[in-house]
């Protein structure tokens, strides 16, 4: 059946493009996000002024998941995922230089044009993966999300070398920016051009021009609850880890990094393993296991019992929020609308990666960094509580990974 394989490679194509789209994001964040407390030195900022300037990705962000869906209809998925990677890797480029420069507007600039890119990225390679997952009749998205802190722990490492041997983060940001721009452009080949052809075929647009309100059922507030958790406790990581172990375990730069890097590691690996034991428990037994292992992560942190206990509470901490935004994305997907409810939910959930940082940032100018850690417990418990909210719909359509 030439036609049926062709099909089929053209599937795996998508997938692996996905995959490497998944990187290239995890990539990007873990690149800036692992020098903040040097950025922060070159830029004089304190914490609450940190915080401050990491509303510059919240709102690009916040533009780009928004302008995603209208990217798609009007560019097709190829070109605009091009156009995405773009801005990111153009965004990055501009805070190097503006970190250089010791310029807070134009480094501030930069962080919201790469936010643009980061947030329409995310949005655009979930909805394309949400269809990809119904297409192999299997459950590929947490796969796909292990790409991301895969990508993490490869920026994370190159971070920590580059604070160990004294790299200004300025010229760190451009050339890895450099490195995303090559590799996306290399990526995006691989992607169906546009709304004609494969992705006609898989039918992956036509839901996201209902409205959003027509999608808000009870079920799916309840999945988005469960993704925002995740997310939040996602965000407050990716940016303020690093300034945690360092201020209050009062390590090195460049172990600090390594700490980030080790937690990117650990969602690596519960991800990657997270088909089979959805596939083997369910996608409730999951969430509430690794949720409330999360709860008592963040608990180890904050109750600041020394380096190696923090440590260890990092690691569950990262396996807490590893499978909540792919499991609601394959929760949301079933039934009706399934592109529109991904839209939405996912959406949902990229706020709270957004919000987290500048909140994180204020509460620990009032109190200090590791008690601005407190409300994960709280979210991490609802979302255990929430749990049955992502058992699988009967008769829907495409893979039912899990009970």
């Amino acid at each position: 059946m030439p036609g049926r394989e062709a099909s089929r490679r053209g599937v795996r194509q998508w997938r692996n493009a996905l995959l490497v789209a998944f990187a290239l994001g995890g990539f990007a964040l873990s690149s800036w996000a692992t020098r903040l407390p040097a950025l922060r030195e070159d830029l004089a900022l304190d914490n609450a002024q940190l915080g401050l300037v990491l509303l510059a990705p919240t709102i690009g962000s916040a533009v780009g998941l928004v302008g995603a869906p209208a990217l798609l209809r009007l560019l097709g998925a190829r070109t605009a995922l091009l156009v995405t990677v773009v801005a990111m890797s153009v965004g990055m480029i501009v805070a190097g230089g503006g970190a250089g420069a010791a310029s807070v507007p134009v480094f501030f600039a930069g962080l919201g044009i790469a936010g643009f890119g980061v947030g329409a990225t995310d949005i655009l390679i979930n909805i394309d993966g949400a269809a990809v997952e119904r297409l192999a009749h299997r459950s590929l998205l947490p796969l796909l999300h292990a790409a991301w802190p895969a990508g993490a722990v490869v920026g994370a490492g190159v971070g920590a070398v580059c604070a160990a041997a004294g790299v200004a983060p300025s010229v760190q940001l451009i050339a890895l920016a450099l490195i995303v721009l090559v590799a996306g452009v290399l990526m995006v080949r691989a992607v169906p051009a546009g709304s004609r052809g494969l992705r006609r075929r898989y039918g992956t647009t036509s839901g996201l021009r209902r409205r959003a309100g027509s999608v808000l059922d009870p079920r799916l507030v309840a999945i988005g609850a469960v993704m925002f958790a995740a997310e939040f406790g996602e965000g407050a990581a990716n940016s303020w880890l690093s300034v945690a172990v360092r201020d209050a375990f009062g390590q090195p730069d460049a172990f600090a990094a390594g700490v980030v890097g080790v937690y990117a590691a650990a969602q690596v690996v519960i991800r990657v393993a997270g088909g089979p034991l959805v596939d083997r428990f369910g996608r409730v037994r999951v969430i509430r296991v690794t949720m409330g292992l999360g709860a008592a992560g963040v608990l180890l942190m904050v109750l600041d019992l020394g380096t190696a206990p923090g440590v260890a509470g990092i690691v569950l901490w990262s396996v807490g929020v590893s499978m909540g935004f792919p499991l609601g994305m394959s929760a949301a997907a079933e039934g009706p609308g399934g592109a529109a409810r991904v839209s939405v939910v996912g959406s949902l959930g990229y706020i709270a990666n957004l919000v987290s940082p500048p909140l994180i940032g204020f509460l620990a100018s009032g109190f200090d960094i590791l008690t601005a850690f407190w409300p994960l417990v709280g979210l991490f418990v609802v979302s255990v509580l929430l749990a049955p909210a992502l058992r699988p719909l009967r008769d829907a359509p495409g893979p039912a990974p899990g009970r």
